[in-house]
Protein backbone atom coordinates (compact mmCIF):
# COMPACT_ATOMS: atom_id res chain seq x y z
CA UNK A 1 0.00 0.00 0.00
CA UNK A 2 1.42 3.63 -0.66
CA UNK A 3 0.01 6.94 0.43
CA UNK A 4 -0.20 8.93 -2.45
CA UNK A 5 2.23 12.43 -2.34
CA UNK A 6 0.91 15.91 -1.76
CA UNK A 7 0.48 16.57 -5.37
CA UNK A 8 -1.80 13.11 -6.12
CA UNK A 9 -3.24 14.16 -2.72
CA UNK A 10 -5.78 16.51 -4.51
CA UNK A 11 -7.50 13.65 -6.04
CA UNK A 12 -9.44 13.21 -2.44
CA UNK A 13 -7.77 10.40 -1.67
CA UNK A 14 -4.65 9.76 1.27
CA UNK A 15 -4.02 5.73 -0.01
CA UNK A 16 -3.90 4.42 -2.96
CA UNK A 17 -3.90 -0.15 -3.16
CA UNK A 18 -3.28 -1.79 -6.78
CA UNK A 19 -4.06 -5.23 -6.70
CA UNK A 20 -2.74 -7.89 -9.32
CA UNK A 21 -3.45 -11.03 -10.50
CA UNK A 22 0.32 -11.46 -9.02
CA UNK A 23 -0.80 -10.36 -5.59
CA UNK A 24 -2.62 -13.50 -4.47
CA UNK A 25 -1.71 -17.20 -2.96
CA UNK A 26 -5.04 -19.32 -2.74
CA UNK A 27 -4.56 -21.78 -5.18
CA UNK A 28 -8.38 -22.96 -3.66
CA UNK A 29 -11.37 -20.94 -4.28
CA UNK A 30 -11.28 -19.02 -0.42
CA UNK A 31 -11.39 -15.33 0.40
CA UNK A 32 -8.23 -13.47 0.52
CA UNK A 33 -7.48 -10.24 2.97
CA UNK A 34 -4.98 -7.23 2.54
CA UNK A 35 -5.09 -5.19 5.48
CA UNK A 36 -4.17 -1.05 6.09
CA UNK A 37 -3.42 -0.20 9.82
CA UNK A 38 -5.25 2.65 11.08
CA UNK A 39 -5.02 4.04 14.05
CA UNK A 40 -6.55 5.65 17.43
CA UNK A 41 -8.09 9.15 15.92
CA UNK A 42 -7.83 8.20 12.46
CA UNK A 43 -10.67 9.47 10.56
CA UNK A 44 -12.05 7.43 6.74
CA UNK A 45 -14.09 10.08 4.71
CA UNK A 46 -14.14 7.83 1.64
CA UNK A 47 -13.27 4.79 -0.52
CA UNK A 48 -12.96 3.89 -4.05
CA UNK A 49 -12.69 1.53 -6.54
CA UNK A 50 -11.73 1.05 -10.29
CA UNK A 51 -10.93 -1.81 -12.47
CA UNK A 52 -8.43 -1.52 -15.06
CA UNK A 53 -8.08 -5.51 -16.22
CA UNK A 54 -10.77 -7.20 -14.86
CA UNK A 55 -9.64 -10.58 -13.23
CA UNK A 56 -9.92 -13.89 -15.09
CA UNK A 57 -8.07 -17.07 -15.95
CA UNK A 58 -7.99 -20.26 -14.21
CA UNK A 59 -11.39 -21.38 -13.57
CA UNK A 60 -12.66 -18.54 -11.94
CA UNK A 61 -16.24 -17.77 -12.46
CA UNK A 62 -16.78 -14.73 -10.25
CA UNK A 63 -14.59 -12.34 -8.00
CA UNK A 64 -15.60 -9.92 -5.54
CA UNK A 65 -14.12 -7.52 -3.64
CA UNK A 66 -15.70 -5.65 -0.37
CA UNK A 67 -13.94 -3.09 1.57
CA UNK A 68 -14.34 -2.54 5.75
CA UNK A 69 -13.10 -3.35 8.94
CA UNK A 70 -13.86 -6.00 11.80
CA UNK A 71 -17.29 -4.31 12.77
CA UNK A 72 -18.64 -3.87 9.34
CA UNK A 73 -16.90 -6.02 6.74
CA UNK A 74 -18.31 -3.96 3.75
CA UNK A 75 -18.76 -0.45 5.31
CA UNK A 76 -16.49 1.05 3.19
CA UNK A 77 -17.17 -0.85 -0.38
CA UNK A 78 -20.17 -3.18 -0.99
CA UNK A 79 -19.66 -6.22 -2.76
CA UNK A 80 -18.06 -5.12 -6.05
CA UNK A 81 -18.04 -7.32 -9.04
CA UNK A 82 -13.98 -7.51 -10.68
CA UNK A 83 -14.27 -10.24 -12.86
CA UNK A 84 -14.99 -9.94 -16.66
CA UNK A 85 -18.10 -8.25 -16.92
CA UNK A 86 -18.36 -6.94 -13.88
CA UNK A 87 -18.03 -3.49 -12.17
CA UNK A 88 -15.93 -1.33 -13.63
CA UNK A 89 -16.30 1.60 -10.79
CA UNK A 90 -17.59 2.44 -7.28
CA UNK A 91 -17.38 4.89 -4.50
CA UNK A 92 -18.82 4.92 -1.06
CA UNK A 93 -21.22 2.39 -1.54
CA UNK A 94 -20.76 1.00 2.26
CA UNK A 95 -23.49 1.71 5.03
CA UNK A 96 -20.73 3.26 6.38
CA UNK A 97 -20.38 6.49 4.02
CA UNK A 98 -23.22 6.42 1.76
CA UNK A 99 -25.50 7.66 5.07
CA UNK A 100 -27.00 4.84 5.79
CA UNK A 101 -25.80 4.54 9.05
CA UNK A 102 -22.83 7.43 8.51
CA UNK A 103 -20.74 9.09 6.11
CA UNK A 104 -17.42 8.48 7.61
CA UNK A 105 -15.84 6.28 10.75
CA UNK A 106 -13.76 7.30 13.42
CA UNK A 107 -11.40 4.69 15.22
CA UNK A 108 -11.12 4.60 18.65
CA UNK A 109 -8.79 2.61 18.62
CA UNK A 110 -6.09 0.85 16.44
CA UNK A 111 -7.55 -1.67 13.81
CA UNK A 112 -7.28 -2.49 10.42
CA UNK A 113 -9.34 -2.12 7.12
CA UNK A 114 -9.77 -4.97 5.47
CA UNK A 115 -9.64 -5.72 1.71
CA UNK A 116 -11.69 -9.02 1.33
CA UNK A 117 -11.26 -10.79 -2.15
CA UNK A 118 -13.55 -13.40 -2.81
CA UNK A 119 -12.81 -15.82 -6.26
CA UNK A 120 -15.43 -18.62 -7.03
CA UNK A 121 -14.62 -21.53 -9.18
CA UNK A 122 -11.09 -21.31 -8.12
CA UNK A 123 -8.38 -19.54 -6.57
CA UNK A 124 -6.77 -15.74 -7.31
CA UNK A 125 -3.46 -17.51 -6.89
CA UNK A 126 -4.79 -18.87 -10.76
CA UNK A 127 -6.13 -15.69 -11.83
CA UNK A 128 -4.05 -14.84 -15.14
CA UNK A 129 -4.21 -11.42 -15.34
CA UNK A 130 -6.34 -8.52 -13.15
CA UNK A 131 -5.72 -5.46 -11.63
CA UNK A 132 -7.97 -2.76 -9.73
CA UNK A 133 -7.49 0.47 -8.00
CA UNK A 134 -8.81 0.95 -4.67
CA UNK A 135 -8.76 4.18 -3.16
CA UNK A 136 -8.84 5.21 0.32
CA UNK A 137 -9.40 8.94 1.97
CA UNK A 138 -8.02 8.42 5.59
CA UNK A 139 -7.36 11.90 7.88
CA UNK A 140 -4.34 10.73 10.35
CA UNK A 141 -4.42 12.53 13.45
Amino acid sequence: MARVTVNEYSNGYSDEIILTALDFSNTTAAAETITVPVNAGDVVKGAAIQTSTAFSGGSLSAVSITVGDDADADGYLAAYDAFTGGDSQAANSGDLLDGTTSYFKVYSAADTIDITVTPTGDGMADAEAGEVRILLDIARL
